[in-house]
């Protein structure tokens, strides 16, 4: 059931010609002739095929995002559901929240990163050595400003690539006139790999002026929302000169 052409399960309207050979809706406006080697009938004389549109409707199973022309065009047969269930998970098409502190719109995967990149204009980095450096962010005022309660915090945002899989890192500092000066990292994983693709971020937080302020965290990458802290540091000197480095990397690599 599959288009000669595009080699894509097919969808209503069915076309085939004389022969039975498939062809697509979308494909047939560009083909003169049945993509078949063996055939090359005139594809104009194609017709519709109502045995197979009722054949699709009642065996197969297609992804919940399926577009005709734009969407997932990801099919299976009834009886492999846990594969398609299995496929929306980490699906091009299907929506995501962003978690950009203030944002929270639902995007689709596929378009996530130029959501990023256009309305919040993140910084992308590779997955590995992504760093925020404290006393750079107060001077450079590379930050938000977020309110929970009755704290405030400073947030950097930045978001790395690894193949198709997309990782928010988040960076929070507590408001500097606390005497306790706080930092948190938040790694979030927008996955399109199988879930036995895990995923590993190691983070370290370095004090300038304090070589035995050394902090270091690691583990899978596996946040649902809301967002907890991978790595939460208190600094009660109000030493402000830290370095954080976040790594992410498949546990393959690890």
């Amino acid at each position: 059931m599959k288009c000669l052409s595009c080699k894509i399960v097919v969808f209503p309207p069915v076309l085939q010609c004389k022969y039975k050979h498939s062809v697509c809706n979308f494909c047939r406006k560009k083909l003169d002739t049945c993509p078949d080697s063996d055939c090359k009938e005139n594809i104009e004389s194609a017709t519709r095929s109502a045995v197979a549109e009722k054949f699709l409707e009642k065996h197969v199973l297609r992804c919940t995002y399926f577009r005709e022309g734009t969407g997932c065009m990801e099919a299976t047969l009834n009886e492999e559901a846990d594969l398609m269930q299995a496929h929306e998970t980490i699906c091009h098409f299907r929506e995501v929240k962003c978690l950009v502190p203030g944002c929270y719109k639902h995007v689709r995967f596929m378009e996530l990163s130029e959501h990023f990149d256009m309305v919040h204009t993140l910084p992308r980095h590779p997955c590995e050595n992504i760093v925020f450096n404290t006393s750079q962010m107060i001077m450079k005022k590379e930050i938000l400003n977020e309110t929970c309660g009755e704290r405030s915090h400073k947030t950097a945002v930045a978001y790395a690539v690894h193949e198709d899989c997309i990782f928010l890192v988040i960076f929070r500092m507590n408001s500097l006139r606390l005497p306790v000066f706080e930092i948190s990292s938040i790694v979030h994983p927008y996955y399109t790999e199988p879930v036995h693709m895990e995923y590993r971020c190691k983070i370290i937080a370095k004090n300038e002026e304090d070589s035995f302020a050394h902090y270091e965290w690691s583990g899978p990458v596996n946040q649902t929302f809301p967002l907890t802290p991978l790595l939460s540091v208190r600094d009660e000197l109000a030493k402000l000169k830290w370095i954080v480095t976040v790594n992410v990397f498949p546990c393959v690599d690890y």
